[in-house]
């Protein structure tokens, strides 16, 4: 008769160690997703940061190439600038060399504006 006592202590033991071990198992199992999602967020941070860095160098490329613009414009503008004082100057027929272009030497009651 002690022995047929302790039957429902056992099977409450026994379905204790059941919930015990189910627990155990879906931690396992959280634990496993927890390291996958981990594993992709550091992949997908690693592919962010290849982006970013081919980003940042063709955004150096860009300013180069900006720069490089600017300095031909400011040369150009330059340029411009003695073409139209010798469009609109009178001339006393001398001619300066500049490599590039010409630059005509005026008389000193030319007002350029």
């Amino acid at each position: 008769m002690a022995i047929k006592a302790f039957n429902p202590v056992d099977k409450t033991i026994n379905s204790g160690r059941e919930t015990f071990n189910f627990t155990i198992k879906t931690i396992d199992y959280t634990t496993d997703a927890i390291n996958i999602a981990t594993d992709t967020l550091t992949a997908e941070t690693k592919t962010f940061n290849s982006t970013m860095k081919t980003l940042n160098t063709k955004d150096k490329t860009l300013n180069s190439a900006t720069r490089t613009f600017n300095s031909e414009a400011k040369a150009k503008n330059t340029q411009s600038a003695f073409y139209a004082i010798r469009a609109h100057g009178k001339k006393t027929g001398k001619i300066v060399s500049n490599k590039s272009f010409y630059v005509y030497i005026y008389n000193a009651k030319t007002k350029i504006h």
